[in-house]
């Protein structure tokens, strides 16, 4: 390569370089009809991408969004009038999902509670002023009760709910009939435990278990067609921590 078509290439390079971190950092304001605005730096001229404050109409910082080409993906962030948190959540694909968190006005703890794709299931913790767990209740997609639990004192808890929530349902996929489990996954704050899939025999003493393992609030999956003398059943492991030992809670499924 001789010098001139190098100090070309080089010149070329740096001027492309250049229009690049131009074009990333462009910033795009908008206004709304309240006069309030949001800004961020944008992708191709008019999507957002990255972090997106709001702000009111006096400049005041009411929060954050990340977004990822247009669409909400990451943390957000929104401040109450004293300048405290006053809401945490995360988006994928431009819905809630995961634990969103609300405070108070003066930035103390008051819940959490879980999405996932948008929409509010599962788990929801309440806390205490001084930031002590005061109740943990559980939410099915319908937004009906199935669980909830409060500690009344060191060693007495009240419960109200069942802990074993679980359906089975035939599914047709491509002509092929398939049995479905769908079972809510608790997951209580004041003890340690875990569910699993047992085989139960016609004398219910299990045959064979499997621990669930998911990061979700339920679970979904296929089961294998049984003998006429064995069953499927669901176990929950509850830690009882003055046994020091498991609590075993079983609901067989038909």
């Amino acid at each position: 390569m001789n010098y001139n078509k190098f100090v070309f290439l080089a010149i070329l390079i740096f001027f492309s370089s250049s229009c690049d971190k131009s074009e990333k950092n462009k910033v795009l304001t908008i206004l709304n009809d309240d006069y309030s605005y949001q800004t961020g730096e944008v992708f191709k001229d008019s999507i957002f991408n990255g972090v997106v404050k709001y702000f009111d109409k006096e400049d005041k910082n009411t929060g954050y969004a990340t977004y990822k080409f247009g669409i909400k993906n990451g943390p957000g962030v929104l401040y109450s009038k004293f300048g405290f948190i006053s809401d945490s959540l995360n988006y994928f694909n431009g819905l809630e999902n995961g634990f969103a968190f609300k405070y108070d006005s003066s930035g103390k703890l008051l819940f959490k509670s879980f999405y996932f794709q948008g929409l509010s299931v599962g788990h929801v913790i309440s806390y205490n002023g001084d930031g002590k767990i005061k109740e943990y209740y559980f939410n099915s997609f319908e937004r009906k009760l199935l669980y909830s639990i409060k500690q009344l004192s060191d060693s007495i808890f009240e419960e109200k709910g069942e802990e074993i929530n679980a359906i089975t349902f035939r599914k047709y996929d491509q002509k092929e009939d398939k049995l479905m489990l769908f079972l809510y996954i608790l997951n209580s704050p004041y003890y340690k435990n875990h569910f699993e899939i047992g085989i139960f025999d016609k004398n219910k003493k299990v045959i064979s278990s499997k621990e669930i393992v998911t990061n979700e609030c339920f679970y979904e999956q296929e089961l294998e067609r049984l003998p006429p003398e064995e069953t499927y059943g669901v176990i929950l492991h509850k830690f009882n921590s003055y046994k020091q030992r498991d609590d075993l809670i079983i609901k067989l499924i038909q």
